[in-house]
């Protein structure tokens, strides 16, 4: 048997997991702006030939990691978003951006 203590308990409860469940919304509203906006940076640092040939060239492991974080974020491909990029020059600027990158991008 649920006594009215029980029932208003509960009740207050259930307000402050909905407050917490709002404010964990907009937190994640605010994360995925903050991730498409460095994904599509590190796109467009990676479409300029001279940084890629730095990257690859000076710090490899970099270039990989910019290119697993482009993966990872594409919901485009879906080879690329399981991260299956086994050699980080075979990703194009046009297939990390899902278009050319002289184009510029759709908003």
């Amino acid at each position: 048997m649920v006594t009215s203590a029980d029932l208003a308990l509960m009740e207050r409860e259930l307000k402050s997991a909905q407050k917490e469940l709002k404010a964990t919304e907009a937190a994640y509203g605010m994360d995925m702006l903050d991730l498409t906006t460095a994904t599509r940076y590190v796109s467009r640092l990676l479409g300029n030939g001279n940084i890629r040939r730095y990257l690859d060239d000076n710090h490899p492991e970099i270039l990989k990691e910019f290119a697993t974080i482009i993966s990872a974020a594409s919901l485009d491909d879906p080879e690329q978003s399981r991260g299956q990029v086994s050699d980080v020059r075979s990703v194009t600027p046009k297939k990390l951006l899902g278009r050319d990158p002289e184009e510029p991008p759709c908003l």
